[in-house]
């Protein structure tokens, strides 16, 4: 897109010195972009946790840590732009999770790749959805456009994950080779709140505000659906000052793989 526009606004979110916003930053000035960026502190999260979870509508622990940094983001793009381009569907579409690298066949690696593509709708999706709603604007998937799906789907997906030491979305990282600095290119996945650099953070704050004998007494009653940490709990807490019955947990995007 960057040679047939004028001007490209781009926007990143995270934590003083966090990886995302280094990235960013250099893809930024490759590109020649209008770069903004958010750096948030704890106060921060503190300010927009309940707000977060309500929009999000799960309480989910790595959903939610990503959502606060989404939200984050898209607060600062809407002040800027009416709709973004974002990136979910890569990591699905082409292999992007490093515990897709412990499957040793082919058939482990297409229904995991299938079974990540299904989870969509109800955790990433969510919260890129629902971050960009709560200001009004529209994010764009490109990555989820009906003919890159059907490409990516015919590509044998024991081609996704290769080389010496394998390396997750392998075909997406070479056909993007002399479009962007090789160190952006083949850089290590990392989840959202990972890049962010705001994990530990917001684990720590959201565990602090639950007792030990609400975390016990939660977990002698589980049925399998509840929290699943202190911090969870937390968010479980907000959830249920908002929503109590009226959204059936079972339908809710719980990640898997943490």
């Amino acid at each position: 897109m960057r040679p047939h526009r004028d001007s490209l606004y781009t926007f990143s979110a995270g934590v003083e010195g966090s990886r995302d916003l280094e990235y960013a930053h250099m893809v930024a000035e490759h590109l020649g972009t209008k770069h903004f960026e958010r750096i948030y502190t704890i106060q921060d999260v503190e300010r927009v946790i309940e707000r977060v979870v309500y929009m999000l509508e799960s309480y989910d622990a790595p959903l939610v840590r990503s959502a606060i940094s989404n939200y984050l983001v898209a607060e600062l793009a809407a002040e800027h732009v009416p709709f973004v381009f974002s990136g979910e569907g890569g990591d699905e579409l082409f292999a992007g999770y490093s515990y897709q690298k412990e499957y040793d066949g082919e058939v482990e690696l297409t229904l995991s790749i299938q079974e990540a593509i299904q989870a969509l709708h109800n955790t990433a999706l969510q919260r890129v959805d629902r971050s960009a709603a709560a200001f009004s604007t529209y994010a764009a998937l490109p990555f989820l456009h009906s003919d890159i799906v059907r490409f990516a789907l015919a590509i044998p997906s024991i081609w996704k994950i290769r080389g010496d030491e394998p390396v997750e979305k392998w075909p997406l990282r070479r056909a993007m080779e002399g479009t962007l600095p090789n160190s952006v290119i083949w850089r290590e996945k990392e989840k959202f709140w990972e890049g962010a650099g705001s994990a530990e953070q917001i684990a720590d704050f959201a565990s602090q505000q639950v007792s030990e004998f609400d975390w016990i007494e939660v977990q002698e009653s589980s049925d399998g659906f509840g929290p699943r940490s202190k911090e969870e709990l937390y968010y479980y807490q907000i959830f249920q000052s908002h929503f109590k019955d009226s959204v059936h947990q079972q339908d809710m995007g719980k990640t898997e793989h943490i």
